[in-house]
């Protein structure tokens, strides 16, 4: 069975930098989630992997925040299990 998917993603300021949280799956073999960004938003992004944690929180140190700068980013946090199933959450910042 596929873990199910990450819940009630968050991204907010942490230091000037994209502080992403969300809730806990509660699969017993859940083994770590990826966080994929992208620049824009929309069906058609192209989604570059920025880490891995095995927690629910990840600090995105390489985008700076500035309120004057009005491009988007878009995140998105997939959860994986010791079989490697895959479920995939999207989150459009910007």
């Amino acid at each position: 069975m596929k873990p199910s998917r990450p819940q009630f993603l968050k991204v907010e300021a942490y230091d000037g930098n994209s502080r992403l949280s969300w809730t806990a799956n509660i699969e017993p073999d859940m083994s770590s989630y990826s966080i994929d960004r992208a620049d824009g938003k929309g069906p058609a992004l192209s989604w570059e992997n920025i880490g891995q944690t095995t927690g629910t929180t990840f600090v995105d140190y390489d985008v700076a925040l500035n309120p004057v700068f009005e491009d988007e980013i878009s995140y998105r946090i997939r959860a994986f299990e010791h079989r490697l199933n895959i479920q995939i959450i999207a989150k459009q910042y910007g």
